[in-house]
């Protein structure tokens, strides 16, 4: 049998045999909290469609939150440079832009033609030319646009804007024959040291090595690390030798092919300013396969 209880019987019954639960309580507030408005979009509420949120917010897991990246300011170190290729200002001194990025201006002295490059050394302009760099060295692009200066000149002997053509090569008008960069004099002759090298005077290509000795004569082979990654190494006939690239340094070991130390090891071009200073994780042995503590490995020019 089924009893239905009145508001009335809960309050008679709550006289007699105290509060039951179950029964409603007619004086009490409601406690329960009211429900807070959240705004899709904003930060801890959903995302908009699933997928969007307000501007420096990210949608994760269909909610909204703070955004983890910082976004990189255009005009800084490292960063993007503004739209009319300048940027902010380090130290006092403005950074300059290079490929479309702020980079430190007292590190970058953009080379010139036959000037050794690499990424964190530039190339700049020859004759307003954009050079390129080619296997370590600044030349001229490979696909020079006709008409521009220092690259072939247009049909019919025609320059673009007010270069002019000289030798089948536009130069500025205000090039002075057999001076560096501009068209050479007659005769195919340059100025003081300068060469005339396809109609153009340039600085003479001159060839530095530098030489990897040993003066211990207990040495029998080694290994170590070159400061530099833009040279080549030509190995004596004396040992047996080989390098390996590593990020900007060039890992060398080698080893004598008798029971004679030696003393030529190696050299390598191009070495501009390469001395020991560039050589750093020295280690050799002798022939019974002990550490060396004096080898006397030294790199000069």
């Amino acid at each position: 049998m089924r009893f239905a209880v009145s508001t009335g019987m809960c309050v008679f019954m709550f006289g007699v045999i105290g509060t039951l639960s179950g029964c409603p309580d007619s004086t009490s507030e409601d406690t329960t909290p009211a429900p807070t408005t959240c705004t899709d979009g904003q930060l801890n509420c959903p995302c908009v469609d699933g997928t969007t949120c307000s501007e420096g917010l990210t949608c994760a897991t269909g909610f909204c939150i703070e955004d983890a990246t910082t976004p990189c300011p255009e005009g800084s170190e490292g960063c993007a440079c503004y739209s009319n290729s300048t940027c902010d200002a380090k130290d006092g001194i403005a950074m300059v832009c290079l490929d479309d990025v702020c980079t430190d201006a007292t590190v970058v002295e953009p080379g010139g033609l036959g000037d050794p490059c690499n990424d964190e050394n530039p190339c700049g302009t020859d004759n307003g030319t954009q050079l390129e760099c080619a296997d370590g060295t600044c030349a001229l692009p490979v696909n020079c646009p006709e008409g521009t200066a220092g690259c072939a000149c247009l049909a019919g002997d025609t320059c673009a804007d007010d270069l002019i053509c000289t030798g089948g090569v536009c130069f500025e008008p205000t090039c002075t024959a057999g001076t560096l960069n501009c068209p050479c004099d007659t005769g195919n002759v340059c100025s003081g040291e300068l060469s005339c090298d396809e109609g153009v005077c340039k600085e003479p290509v001159v060839t530095i090595s530098a030489g990897l000795s040993v003066s211990n004569p207990d040495v029998r082979s080694c290994q170590l690390i070159i400061e530099l990654d833009d040279i080549e190494a030509t190995f004596d006939a004396s040992v047996q030798g080989r390098t390996k690239r590593d990020g900007g340094r060039l890992a060398v070991a080698f080893s004598s092919t008798s029971d004679v130390g030696p003393t030529t090891v190696a050299t390598f071009t191009p070495a501009t300013n390469l001395s020991s200073d560039a050589l750093s994780n020295v280690t050799c042995y002798d022939r019974l396969g002990q550490p060396v503590d004096s080898p006397g490995v030294a790199l000069s020019n």
